[in-house]
């Protein structure tokens, strides 16, 4: 028989549907106990979010030009957390990203830039210089793919951005990668 923290099983869908199913769950004591866990204690989050895998990043792979929402897209919010802090969202997530948004830019692809430029000024360590083409280009494969470059996507795509400036589109074409489409 499952312990009760294994019977919780987290779902989320698209359009804000969000559920807790409890499975093998028989006592009293057992439901308080998956309560507790699930909330953190009795003043924490409802739920954690698994980050996104799979079919669920190819799904937003498809839409990338959609308007992001942070709790429809919360399990791509904590995919990019996962690899730019190296686990879930901080409490000051939002502030951090209002520091590096582009105004006026609010689809999944600028949210991925944003949290690219997050993870670049992260990596400067506080240096004031502007950010460079390398360290965008290093800072969106970690974001999107959740590694450093390999040396001839560097090149190519270090060669593709300086040709036309096309930052963006170059995270795009990782976001679209079947690399990315295909992250376990």
């Amino acid at each position: 028989m499952a312990s009760c923290e294994e019977s919780v099983r987290e779902e989320i869908g698209f359009g804000d549907i969000w559920r807790i199913r409890m499975t093998r769950c028989v006592s009293i004591a057992c439901i308080v106990s998956l309560m507790l866990v699930a909330c953190d204690g009795p003043s924490g989050p409802v739920a954690t979010v698994s980050p996104a895998r799979g079919e669920e990043l190819a799904e937003y792979s498809r839409s990338i030009t959609d308007r992001a929402d942070r709790r429809k897209d919360a399990s791509l919010y904590e995919y990019f957390c996962g690899n730019v802090f190296g686990g879930a969202c901080p409490p000051d997530l939002e502030t951090q990203l209002e520091a590096f948004a582009v105004e006026g830019d609010r689809s999944r692809l600028g949210l991925a830039d944003t949290f690219v430029r997050l993870h670049a000024a992260r990596d400067r360590k506080g240096e004031t210089r502007p950010l460079t083409d390398e360290d965008y280009l290093a800072a969106a494969y970690q974001v999107a793919l959740g590694r450093a470059p390999d040396p001839q996507g560097a090149a190519d795509n270090l060669a593709f951005i300086r040709k036309t400036g096309e930052r963006e589109l170059m995270l795009r074409s990782l976001l679209q990668s079947s690399e990315f489409r295909s992250r376990p």
